[in-house]
């Protein structure tokens, strides 16, 4: 099948880099490249005088001309690609609901969004419609964020199943952008401390968690998880609360992506990032890919 890659814009400067980096992941992946805008539906409906419907039509395909004109031009400005060579879509809707539906239409491998920001309260502000779409979205969803190049992508995992394809796209990615891949899994060593220090206070062996061998065990499963997925790079053992410790190792190492598994993809499970997926999708200082488990 061929890949396919929708960016969802608002024609904010935002969006103009998740268009940017949407359109070099479809150029070096071979991929189609699709645009979507979505408009509001706020056509009237004049109940009692029905003639003024027609006007009320002409002036919305109007609008939605107008609308193409500009992201024609847009797409000429950001990316040099000829308007001829995308697939461009304008549709009306409640704007993450119809970028999803469109997505699932296009059979999109992957969708591009931006976010609010990358810095201070903003870099917390995803925004609603990029969470919603990241959260209903039936493949994976780029939350693109400005960020340099520097050769680093951050493959985060628990060791569970959700998190095998995001190392699979880790090491995708990291071979695309000819970066490091830096697979990292963290624990809450000091939590488990914590514990035992509490087992002791009711009478139960105290008993330090030995954090070295703790270490070494978690590498040595994950190097061989990579070894059975046929993905190369390096294992880090991370120590802290999860989505902290690894938006704080992203930000340390200078990482242009972020890739992060969610837990699922159909039903309810649909709903479901994780408290630790959506955190580090909230709050990491560059692009993340999220990435769904697969039935």
């Amino acid at each position: 099948m061929t890949a396919r890659v929708l960016v969802a814009t608002d024609l904010s400067p935002i969006s103009d880099e998740a268009l940017k980096q949407g359109e070099a992941f479809a150029r070096l992946s071979g991929a189609k490249l699709g645009v979507v805008h979505v408009l509001p539906n706020v056509q009237p409906v004049n109940t009692f005088f029905p003639q003024l419907n027609v006007a009320d039509e002409t002036n919305f395909a109007e609008l939605t001309g107008k609308v193409r004109s500009v992201l024609e031009e847009r797409i000429r400005t950001v990316t040099g690609r000829d308007h001829t060579t995308v697939d461009l879509f304008v549709d009306v809707g409640l704007d993450y609901a119809e970028v999803i539906r469109r997505a699932e239409a296009y059979k999109a491998t992957e969708i591009v969004i931006g976010s609010l920001g990358k810095t201070g309260l903003r870099r917390a502000l995803l925004g609603s419609v990029a969470e919603k779409i990241v959260r209903y979205a039936h493949c994976p969803v780029l939350i693109v964020r400005p960020s340099e190049p520097r050769g680093v992508v951050v493959a985060a995992t628990d060791m569970s199943d959700p998190s095998l394809p995001a190392i699979r796209a880790g090491a995708v990615e990291a071979e695309r952008r000819k970066a490091k891949l830096l697979v990292v899994h963290a624990v809450d060593f000091r939590g488990a401390s914590i514990l035992g220090e509490i087992g002791s206070f009711f009478g139960g062996a105290q008993q330090a968690p030995d954090v070295a061998a703790l270490s070494e065990a978690a590498k040595t499963v994950l190097q061989q998880s990579m070894t059975n997925l046929g993905v190369k790079g390096e294992v880090v053992i991370l120590d802290g609360s999860p989505s902290a410790a690894v938006t704080e190792y992203a930000e340390k190492m200078g990482a242009e992506l972020v890739v992060v598994g969610t837990r699922g993809r159909t039903g309810l499970s649909r709903l479901t990032l994780g408290s630790t997926a959506e955190s580090i999708v909230q709050h990491a200082p560059c692009s993340v890919l999220a990435v769904r488990q697969h039935e």
